[in-house]
């Protein structure tokens, strides 16, 4: 059977759902280093060939839980520009307790790369689709990317002091230079 058809299985699908379910509330409960596989797969009710068959280790199912349809649903990947913003701070708002959990941790490190990079995907996919013929996004991307993860964190920290909303509305006010300038040099561009 292939790893994509596997995916496709609704008993896959729902062993793999348990498995993370159990993980996430585990970690919350007892903090990343009281949790071991064999508790997850206690929690799940699934055996430990099981894990084995769909994961490495404890951090590769946490970090399997990262994904970018959930900082940004498919309803704003299609909308204006920076649509993704609100969903984002959403996610972040609902896992806070997940990332305070995590902080300090071993498997952090790994846990801001793939956050990092679920970031990145989303950023370059809005920039992609709302500004195609822009300069090169990458500088952009990875300006923003890491602004948003600092600001984030900040946030998440608790000492910022702002609200969801007024923390949506400082992270859109900060890309909006960089989507402005990109179609401020393709116009410049096209007219030379």
């Amino acid at each position: 059977m292939s790893h994509r058809t596997s995916l496709s299985d609704p008993r896959v699908a729902r062993s793999r759902e348990r498995l993370r379910d159990a993980m996430l509330t585990l970690t919350l409960g007892r903090g990343w280093d009281g949790v071991s596989v064999q508790d997850v797969c206690a929690r799940a009710r699934v055996g430990r060939s099981t894990f084995y068959v769909h994961f490495a280790d404890r951090e590769d199912l946490l970090l399997a839980s990262f994904r970018s349809d959930h900082i940004a649903p498919q309803r704003a990947r299609r909308a204006e520009p920076l649509a993704f913003v609100q969903p984002l701070v959403e996610h972040v708002a609902q896992q806070r307790k997940l990332y305070e959990a995590l902080a300090g941790t071993s498997c952090e490190p790994a846990v801001t790369r793939r956050f990092t990079n679920v970031l990145a995907e989303t950023i370059e996919r809005d920039l992609a689709q709302h500004r195609p013929t822009s300069m090169p996004r990458t500088a952009a991307v990875r300006s923003l990317t890491g602004a948003y993860r600092e600001t984030l964190t900040y946030w998440i920290s608790g000492r910022s002091g702002a609200s969801a909303a007024e923390l949506v509305n400082l992270l859109k006010q900060l890309s909006r230079p960089a989507y402005e300038s990109h179609s401020l040099v393709a116009s410049a561009a096209r007219s030379d």
